[in-house]
């Protein structure tokens, strides 16, 4: 957020490969990744999870919070177990 605040960006499209990074960067990016417009893919990498003291429930909670599901780009694999995975993360239909 501050990254993107400091320089004026809005960006439409937000690729997020950091390497079990992913919990740091989502909760750092709320604002951002907000924006009605935005598409987001995070490439997920819990084998490097439990080294950070986290695990999937963590990311899935965060995405949840932040009103994403995540979706495979590859529908054979599975989310929160796959190393490398890259996902979209696509916004909760609301309850109406």
């Amino acid at each position: 957020d501050s990254f993107c605040n400091e320089r004026s960006l809005a960006p439409d499209v937000v690729k997020l490969d950091v390497e079990g990074a992913e919990l740091d960067v989502l909760k750092g990016a709320r604002r951002t990744l907000a924006a009605e417009k935005i598409v987001a893919f995070v490439e997920f990498h819990p084998s490097v999870w439990r080294s950070r003291t986290m695990d999937a429930s963590d990311v899935a909670r965060e995405v949840a919070i932040q009103g994403f599901e995540p979706e495979p780009l590859d529908p054979r694999f599975d989310v929160w177990s796959t190393e490398g995975v890259c996902v979209r993360l696509r916004r909760r239909p609301c309850a109406s």
